[in-house]
């Protein structure tokens, strides 16, 4: 068995470049350990049970490597192909939230549509691309790409993280102070471990759902007042897409901010 207070793990990455440094070639190794916040997961998801176990294990990547190749072309392409292989004991996943057999039949109401963490060990790989093109000195296009392979060795699959992932963005600055953007986002491949809803305290039985696809568009403004302070506007799920980031938990309709960002 590991040693629980001591672990060494690769930390070592380098470059290759070629063509006038115009093809760069990397790889690199690494690996570690974090605790995980019940801060964090809550930022994640917010509808984490209260009656989850509090006890948060360590993240632990016992492996993690990753490479690919990065370019320019004619001073108007930035290309980035790579491939990522990550290998995580204790990877918490959420799963939908049981009643307490302890506290349900006394006449407390249980607590559903919430979730619990489970943990197991994942083998990730990742394929991705991402591309930036100049179309004009005016004009930008940020393109980004994902493939994601995750096994777990207990669950059937790694709940609610995407297989497939897309993202595609314009920014049109109209002038030193006002700019223009509208971004595209896509997520496919969602699956979800539900419980069927039978209180059975001797046998719980769950499927897996499969989540609709993640459409996205927003559009966007921001206005430069000075190198201090700037104000922003943005109009979110334009399309007014009710896709689920959690089971039975559709994201809000149509949405709008606004704001003033201040740097000192």
């Amino acid at each position: 068995e590991e040693d629980k207070f001591l672990a060494v793990r690769p930390d070592v990455s380098g470059s290759l470049f070629v063509l006038n440094e115009k093809l760069e070639f990397y790889a690199g190794l690494n690996g570690g350990r974090k605790l995980l916040r019940f801060s964090d997961v809550v930022d994640d998801n917010p509808f984490l049970s209260p009656m989850c176990n509090p006890s948060l294990g360590v993240v632990n990547v016992k492996l993690g490597f990753e490479g690919g190749v990065r370019t320019n072309i004619m001073e108007i392409v930035d290309l980035h192909l790579g491939v990522r292989y990550r290998l995580t004991d204790n990877d918490p996943l959420f799963v939908y939230h049981i009643p307490d057999a302890m506290t349900f039949p006394s006449g407390m109401d249980p607590v559903l549509n919430s979730f619990d963490l489970v943990y197991d060990e994942t083998q990730l790989v990742t394929v991705l691309a991402d591309v930036r093109v100049k179309l004009r000195n005016s004009l930008t296009a940020d393109l980004g790409f994902a493939y994601n392979s995750c096994k777990p060795t207990n669950e059937q699959y790694a709940w609610y993280r995407p297989t497939t992932e897309g993202k595609l963005k314009l920014t049109y600055d109209f002038n030193d102070k006002l700019s223009f953007n509208t971004t595209f986002l896509y997520q496919g491949g969602r699956y979800a471990k539900v419980w069927d809803g039978v209180v059975d305290w001797q046998n719980f039985n769950f499927e897996a759902k499969k989540l609709k696809d993640v459409f996205d568009l927003s559009i966007g403004a921001d206005y430069k007042v000075n190198d201090q302070i700037s104000a922003f506007a943005l109009l979110d799920n334009v399309a007014h897409q009710k896709y689920m980031l959690y089971y039975n938990y559709p994201v809000t309709g149509i949405q709008f901010y606004a704001g003033v960002k201040l740097r000192f």
